[in-house]
């Protein structure tokens, strides 16, 4: 049985079903199954934790179970099929965040007591914050999966999500301004699918690694996304490609094989996980998970309970200052024992980043229980 930081007391909000279970029954592979599928977890979790209150006169932390990411995975421009063909409308999203927000501002008395600075909302999509209103979540705890500390988006981001993601001009405008905010918001892993194979792995993989450095993906994101796809990656999946593709010992290709990208990941010993439109990718996660030591290509990226959490142990940081056509210099740098270390450490940390069934002491269920506790008044 997990048990909950001393004197941790959450209240969840009971919302109508068509902000969360409603949307199960339309969508249930997606919200579930999806590295976006933490928000559903998490709700599910914190109902049979011994952090749950029914009494929010003694509650220190109030938690909003709002579906956000399963919402917008489920609603999208045009009727029929969705993906690849029909794209998410995530204005629609935007409008339904401030739907939930008048709702429990208008049904409950608890968001004036602290102005909202203590609730907890998850936002679990690539958007993370910028699902929601800014000036109306402006001081709630957000969970995100993108810790991405820049202080202003970039001209193609906002143009992105006005002419390729949405129909609200008020999601939009929101994209201008920073969907992270490092002094309040937690960063947390996505839920991984396979998780068995992940469990047996235990971060070690394969004891042959065959592969030095690896990467499997595509250089261009979403067809539909094409006006900026110079964009994509911040170039930096292109240039991999583009210089790397025939570099000797090294697994780098544009080809996605789904059938052998776990077992490669397994046998690699560096697994290079570059940005795709987030500066966060999956990859960092996967790799962790089967052994393989993961290299960031960002300094300007909060991952998951840092604070606590020793990164530097596990993976390597390109600095975004760094020539990539020096990247094998600087990787080869790195003595073997170092690398040897970092593996070795792998081994004792990748629960971490996992969502145990049931939670365990050290993952990351528990991780975020004792985050939430030291923000709670």
């Amino acid at each position: 049985w997990h048990r909950a930081p001393e004197g941790l007391k959450v209240y969840v909000y009971d919302l109508p079903p068509r902000f969360n279970s409603a949307l199960l029954a339309l969508n249930m592979q997606q919200c579930r199954g999806s590295i976006y599928g933490a928000e559903v977890f998490i709700h599910e979790q914190l109902l049979v934790s011994d952090a749950l209150t029914l009494n929010a006169s003694e509650a220190g932390l109030f938690y909003v179970p709002w579906y956000a990411s399963c919402f917008m995975s489920s609603n999208f421009v045009k009727p029929g099929p969705g993906w690849p063909d029909n794209d998410v409308d995530i204005g629609k999203t935007f409008t339904e965040t401030q739907a939930v927000l008048d709702h429990i501002k208008g049904g409950y008395p608890f968001w004036g007591f602290r102005t909202g600075s203590d609730h907890v909302w998850s936002f679990t999509s690539d958007w993370g914050t910028c699902l929601g209103p800014f000036a109306g979540l402006h001081n709630s705890i957000h969970l995100v999966t993108s810790g991405d500390v820049s202080e202003e988006r970039p001209a193609w981001y906002h143009l992105r999500a006005k002419d390729h993601m949405g129909s609200s001009g008020d999601f939009a405008e929101r994209c201008k301004l920073p969907c992270y905010q490092a002094f309040k918001d937690i960063v947390i892993p996505p839920m991984l699918s396979m998780p068995a194979l992940f469990r047996s792995a235990q971060g070690k993989g394969s004891a042959e690694r065959r592969i030095r450095v690896y990467f499997r993906g595509t250089p261009v994101g979403s067809h539909k996304a094409m006006p900026f796809v110079n964009n994509y990656s911040m170039g930096i999946r292109q240039a991999l490609i583009q210089n790397f593709a025939t570099m000797p010992g090294w697994l780098v290709s544009a080809d996605n094989r789904p059938d052998l990208y776990h077992r490669e990941l397994a046998e690699s010993e560096l697994c290079l996980a570059p940005p795709g439109w987030e500066l966060w990718s999956v990859r960092f996660f996967e790799s962790l998970l089967l052994g393989c030591i993961p290299v960031i290509f960002s300094s300007g990226l909060v991952l998951p309970f840092q604070s606590t959490t020793d990164y530097s142990k596990v993976s390597v940081r390109v600095p975004p200052t760094h020539d990539l056509p020096d990247l094998p210099s600087l990787l080869s740098s790195i003595p073997d024992a170092a690398l040897h270390s970092k593996r070795a450490s792998i081994a004792g940390m990748w629960r971490a980043v996992t969502y145990q069934r049931p939670p365990e002491e050290g993952d990351a269920f528990d991780l975020l229980l004792k985050e939430l506790a030291a923000r709670a008044p």
